[in-house]
Protein backbone atom coordinates (compact mmCIF):
# COMPACT_ATOMS: atom_id res chain seq x y z
CA UNK A 1 0.00 0.00 0.00
CA UNK A 2 1.23 3.49 -0.80
CA UNK A 3 0.26 6.83 0.67
CA UNK A 4 0.72 10.30 -0.79
CA UNK A 5 4.26 10.46 0.59
CA UNK A 6 5.38 6.93 -0.26
CA UNK A 7 4.97 3.45 1.24
CA UNK A 8 2.74 3.11 4.30
CA UNK A 9 4.20 1.37 7.36
CA UNK A 10 1.54 -1.14 8.45
CA UNK A 11 2.90 -1.21 12.03
CA UNK A 12 2.00 2.42 12.74
CA UNK A 13 -1.54 3.61 13.49
CA UNK A 14 -2.91 5.77 10.68
CA UNK A 15 -5.58 8.40 11.19
CA UNK A 16 -7.29 7.52 7.90
CA UNK A 17 -8.64 4.35 9.51
CA UNK A 18 -10.48 6.47 12.08
CA UNK A 19 -12.12 8.76 9.55
CA UNK A 20 -15.37 8.00 7.73
CA UNK A 21 -15.17 7.38 3.98
CA UNK A 22 -17.57 7.83 1.09
CA UNK A 23 -18.70 4.88 -0.97
CA UNK A 24 -20.71 4.71 -4.16
CA UNK A 25 -24.16 3.63 -2.98
CA UNK A 26 -25.88 3.81 -6.35
CA UNK A 27 -26.53 5.85 -9.45
CA UNK A 28 -29.03 6.34 -12.23
CA UNK A 29 -28.81 7.84 -15.70
CA UNK A 30 -31.07 10.05 -17.75
CA UNK A 31 -31.26 11.21 -21.35
CA UNK A 32 -32.11 14.93 -21.49
CA UNK A 33 -33.45 14.62 -17.96
CA UNK A 34 -35.89 11.80 -18.80
CA UNK A 35 -35.80 8.23 -17.56
CA UNK A 36 -34.86 5.71 -20.28
CA UNK A 37 -37.09 2.73 -21.06
CA UNK A 38 -35.71 -0.72 -20.23
CA UNK A 39 -35.93 -3.05 -23.23
CA UNK A 40 -34.20 -6.16 -21.88
CA UNK A 41 -31.74 -7.24 -19.23
CA UNK A 42 -30.05 -10.59 -18.71
CA UNK A 43 -27.03 -12.24 -17.18
CA UNK A 44 -24.64 -13.40 -19.88
CA UNK A 45 -22.80 -15.71 -17.49
CA UNK A 46 -21.90 -15.87 -13.80
CA UNK A 47 -20.01 -12.56 -13.66
CA UNK A 48 -21.41 -10.63 -16.67
CA UNK A 49 -24.72 -8.96 -17.41
CA UNK A 50 -26.11 -6.94 -20.30
CA UNK A 51 -28.95 -4.39 -20.31
CA UNK A 52 -30.55 -2.50 -23.19
CA UNK A 53 -32.50 0.75 -22.88
CA UNK A 54 -34.14 3.09 -25.35
CA UNK A 55 -35.28 6.68 -25.23
CA UNK A 56 -38.77 8.06 -24.71
CA UNK A 57 -39.61 11.20 -26.70
CA UNK A 58 -36.92 13.72 -25.75
CA UNK A 59 -36.01 17.22 -26.85
CA UNK A 60 -38.11 19.96 -28.28
CA UNK A 61 -38.63 21.94 -31.45
CA UNK A 62 -35.78 21.17 -33.91
CA UNK A 63 -34.04 18.95 -31.33
CA UNK A 64 -36.74 16.32 -30.85
CA UNK A 65 -35.67 12.69 -30.85
CA UNK A 66 -38.56 10.33 -31.53
CA UNK A 67 -39.07 7.44 -29.11
CA UNK A 68 -36.97 4.34 -29.75
CA UNK A 69 -34.28 5.88 -31.95
CA UNK A 70 -31.49 5.64 -29.36
CA UNK A 71 -30.33 2.33 -27.91
CA UNK A 72 -28.24 2.46 -24.73
CA UNK A 73 -26.30 -0.72 -24.02
CA UNK A 74 -24.80 -1.38 -20.59
CA UNK A 75 -22.41 -4.31 -20.14
CA UNK A 76 -21.37 -5.09 -16.56
CA UNK A 77 -18.68 -7.55 -15.55
CA UNK A 78 -16.49 -8.43 -12.60
CA UNK A 79 -12.83 -8.33 -13.58
CA UNK A 80 -10.06 -8.83 -11.02
CA UNK A 81 -12.50 -8.18 -8.13
CA UNK A 82 -13.69 -4.88 -9.66
CA UNK A 83 -16.98 -3.91 -11.23
CA UNK A 84 -16.44 -2.76 -14.84
CA UNK A 85 -19.20 -1.07 -16.83
CA UNK A 86 -19.14 -0.34 -20.54
CA UNK A 87 -21.71 2.08 -21.94
CA UNK A 88 -22.55 2.31 -25.63
CA UNK A 89 -25.14 4.59 -27.25
CA UNK A 90 -26.31 3.91 -30.82
CA UNK A 91 -28.40 6.32 -32.87
CA UNK A 92 -30.79 4.55 -35.28
CA UNK A 93 -32.32 7.80 -36.54
CA UNK A 94 -31.85 9.37 -39.98
CA UNK A 95 -29.91 12.37 -38.61
CA UNK A 96 -27.42 13.09 -35.80
CA UNK A 97 -28.96 13.21 -32.32
CA UNK A 98 -28.05 15.87 -29.76
CA UNK A 99 -28.88 15.06 -26.13
CA UNK A 100 -27.42 15.09 -22.64
CA UNK A 101 -26.42 11.79 -21.06
CA UNK A 102 -26.27 12.29 -17.29
CA UNK A 103 -25.10 10.00 -14.50
CA UNK A 104 -26.28 10.98 -11.01
CA UNK A 105 -24.27 9.36 -8.22
CA UNK A 106 -25.41 8.58 -4.68
CA UNK A 107 -22.72 8.44 -2.01
CA UNK A 108 -22.88 6.67 1.30
CA UNK A 109 -20.92 8.13 4.20
CA UNK A 110 -20.04 5.15 6.35
CA UNK A 111 -17.39 4.39 8.91
CA UNK A 112 -14.72 2.06 7.51
CA UNK A 113 -15.19 -0.43 10.34
CA UNK A 114 -18.95 -0.66 9.76
CA UNK A 115 -18.37 -1.35 6.06
CA UNK A 116 -15.91 -4.12 6.87
CA UNK A 117 -18.35 -5.71 9.32
CA UNK A 118 -16.75 -4.57 12.57
CA UNK A 119 -19.27 -2.90 14.82
CA UNK A 120 -18.53 -0.59 17.68
CA UNK A 121 -20.04 -0.94 21.13
CA UNK A 122 -23.75 -1.62 20.99
CA UNK A 123 -26.27 0.53 22.80
CA UNK A 124 -27.42 -0.70 26.20
CA UNK A 125 -30.70 -0.14 27.92
CA UNK A 126 -30.33 0.52 31.64
CA UNK A 127 -33.40 0.33 33.85
CA UNK A 128 -33.43 2.40 37.00
CA UNK A 129 -35.12 1.60 40.31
Amino acid sequence: MRGLLGPVDHKLPHFWLRRPHRYLAGYHFTLNGTEPVLLASTNVDFHRSRSFFTNPRIGGYRTEIAPGLLVVSLARSIEEERLVEEWEIDNHGPSPARFTFMLAFQASFEDLYQVRGFHGPSARIVFGD
